[in-house]
């Protein structure tokens, strides 16, 4: 076959399914850290501070962070512009969001 193509039962042959089950179960494991650190309950009153990447120090333990960074195995944003947060606290300390729509990053925010 041309391509790299493999011809099904070949795929089936090599197919582990312990490895299979170990990477659901991590998967699942990082899922259960992300629920745990921002309940879906809370969503609604999370806190700039808690979802915005650049947040010196604390910036792995903002909602972007595990998003982007901490959850490889269930859907990774990792690599790019931070730009696909709508809003993130820069390098330099300023915030960036739409500056045109909104006065401030709380009120950019708050919307």
């Amino acid at each position: 076959m041309s391509g790299g193509t493999v011809p099904i039962s070949e795929a089936l042959a090599k197919y582990d399914r312990a490895a299979e089950a170990f990477a659901v179960q991590a998967a699942e494991k990082e899922r259960q850290e992300v629920i745990s650190r921002f309940p879906i309950e809370s969503w609604p009153t999370l806190p700039l501070e808690r979802y915005a990447l650049g947040q010196g120090d604390n910036t792995r333990e903002t909602y972007c962070w595990w998003l982007e960074f901490g959850t490889p195995l269930i859907g990774s944003m990792k690599g790019g512009s931070a730009q696909k947060h709508l809003i993130y606290r820069q390098r330099d300390g300023h915030w960036h969001y739409d500056v045109q729509s909104f006065k401030n990053e709380h009120d950019a925010w708050q919307a």
